[in-house]
């Protein structure tokens, strides 16, 4: 599963779906910066300039984005 937007609430995406063996991505703009809960509910974090790769590979694909420019 690839989660475009991985911050705090698609952490707790990450973290409801990983107990059911599910590979976890997360995909964000700045992937160096994470809190303890964000790398622990994902197999890998990426950025955004890895958007194509990953989600051409995915199986779902979940969207949590902020409505800004």
């Amino acid at each position: 599963m690839a989660i475009v937007g991985y911050g705090d609430i698609g952490a707790a995406c990450g973290k409801v779906i990983k107990p059911f063996g599910t590979k976890v991505i997360g995909i964000k703009r700045r992937p160096d910066v994470n809190t303890d809960e964000q790398r622990q509910n994902a197999d890998e974090i990426v950025g955004m300039d890895q958007l194509d790769a990953v989600v051409s590979k995915a199986d779902f694909v979940v969207g949590i984005l902020p409505c800004t420019e």
